[in-house]
């Protein structure tokens, strides 16, 4: 029941375990600016922490929730099928460039996906 200016500092700190998790057990090399990064999101999650103020809880419609499952179904959908058609376009062209497009379309759905866990667990 927290607003999306909480969720979303939390969520970074949620990356920032995760690295210190890919350093320790795979063994990743990580730099200075890494591990500032990682304390500055640290540092931050608990300053929003302590500076946040209690809020009323708004309710959500049960009902709202599946047209929103269906929304983003539809957009995922298109956004493979564009995916395919590139790779297929791709692999005609026997084109071995950067892979751009790929990584735009992930992050997408990626963005996507972490917006909606944002809305859902407010």
């Amino acid at each position: 029941l927290a607003p999306v200016s909480v969720i979303q500092p939390v969520s970074g700190c949620g990356l920032a375990v995760l690295c210190i998790f890919s350093h320790f057990y795979l063994k990743e090399l990580m730099n200075a600016v890494d591990w500032m990064g990682i304390a500055f999101a640290g540092v931050g999650t608990i300053g929003v922490g302590a500076g946040g103020e209690e809020q009323k809880a708004s309710p959500i419609s049960i009902f709202h929730l599946p047209w929103l499952a269906f929304v983003v179904a539809i957009v995922f959908v298109i956004l493979n099928g564009w995916l395919r058609i590139y790779r297929r376009q791709r692999r005609e062209q026997e084109l071995m460039e950067s892979e751009v497009v790929e990584e735009v379309i992930y992050g997408l759905e990626s963005g996507i996906l972490f917006g909606m866990a944002s809305v859902i667990s407010k």
